[in-house]
């Protein structure tokens, strides 16, 4: 299977030569990351892909931060931006994203930190 833009390797795997993302949304609970799970299995093999669930990366207690604030999710872009840098190094050209984005403010920080397209 090949995503739009996509093109094979000298290895023969497709790439990618513009980085993009796929975000599932929604709800707390609506399944997002299954999804994510399953779109990665179909993927497996044919594209170089990372399955990301954002609520890992800001997944912390400090005994001060609210679990769902402002502080949180800028956690949560500081460690996306260098999961990405990381995945990047390893040639990964698609993206796949779950999370719960609760606001215009928020999609916007995303994208700043994923520093790609990303199709919701």
């Amino acid at each position: 299977m090949c995503l739009a833009g996509c093109f094979l390797d000298n290895t023969g795997m497709t790439t990618t030569a513009q980085p993009r993302a796929l975000l599932l949304t929604g709800p707390y609970g609506s399944g997002k990351s299954a999804l994510v799970a399953e779109i990665a299995g179909l993927l497996e093999g044919s594209v170089p892909f990372a399955a990301i669930g954002l609520d890992w990366l800001a997944w912390y207690d400090d005994g001060l931060t609210p679990g769902h604030s402002v502080e949180a999710f800028e956690m949560l872009t500081r460690n996306l931006i260098a999961v990405v840098a990381n995945y990047r190094v390893a040639a990964i050209g698609h993206f796949l994203l779950a999370g719960a984005i609760l606001d215009d403010t928020s999609h916007e920080l995303l994208v700043a930190a994923m520093g790609m397209p990303i199709s919701v």
